[in-house]
């Protein structure tokens, strides 16, 4: 029997959904104020990856994990591909940067995160992935993976990585608007050339539109950065300060 799990975009905790109340889960109110119930790895999800594909859901495209824990039960953790302004998805995003340095059968763990730190307007949303021990089910937290780097600017000069870096282009009443295909179509293509064979899911998947990124803010959610304001290029950048995060 296999596990479907999701990521709750305001919270940023994985999840598995039911209609129904049972054991290990707990009641969550939409803002529709429909109940459903959820059962929250607090941990994160600790397995075997077993595959990483990319499949069609009622949402539209969704990058799937397969990961088999220490029982032997298959997970899958599905999350939006892309958002409702057709860019990268803020989870999607942060798995495909460490993506080709992950091995199909080597044992992780994967923590979403939706974080906001003291004097910042905006909290961080992303995947973190571990080297891990199933059995203790703890994280590696020393033997850090690899990751993709994101090219940036400081002090006015561009400082090249392996992302391609937004592009701010000016319209017609002077403004500044975003362009981001060229950052887009490299991680798109980063996904594609790294999938993998993974289980089938043999099941239609039990969904919630909950983790869907939509491009209003969610109630109650932690304020997020609009577009203009994640990807505005920094003056006073600092890469050590987007490497270590607090788990």
């Amino acid at each position: 029997m296999a596990t479907y799990l999701q990521i709750d975009y305001s919270s940023g905790n994985i999840f598995q959904y039911s209609k129904n109340e049972q054991e290990g889960f707990e009641p969550h109110t939409n803002t529709k104020g429909v109940v459903s119930y959820r059962r929250i790895l607090k941990k994160g999800l600790y397995g075997k990856l077993k595959g990483v594909s990319l499949r069609d859901s009622d949402f539209g495209k969704e990058v799937s994990l397969a990961v088999e824990d220490k029982t032997g039960e298959m997970n899958y953790l599905n999350m939006p591909l892309f958002d409702a302004k057709k860019n990268l998805a803020s989870y999607a995003e942060s798995f495909i940067t460490v993506l080709p340095a992950l091995k199909v059968g080597n044992p992780y763990r994967f923590y979403a995160y939706n974080i906001k730190e003291e004097g910042q307007k905006y909290s961080k949303l992303g995947v973190s992935v571990a080297h891990a021990d199933l059995e203790t089910e703890t994280a590696d937290k020393d033997n850090k993976i690899d990751k993709l780097s994101y090219t940036y600017t400081k002090d006015g000069v561009e400082v090249k990585g392996d992302i391609p870096a937004i592009i701010w282009e000016e319209d017609f009443d002077g403004s500044k608007s975003m362009n981001a295909k060229a950052k887009n179509k490299f991680l798109y293509d980063t996904l594609l050339a790294n999938l993998s064979e993974a289980p089938k899911q043999s099941a239609p998947q039990p969904t919630t539109q909950a983790s869907t990124p939509k491009a209003g803010t969610p109630k109650n959610a932690v304020p997020t950065a609009t577009p203009a304001e994640a990807f505005e290029p920094a003056t006073d950048f600092k890469p050590e300060e987007h490497d270590d995060l607090p788990f």
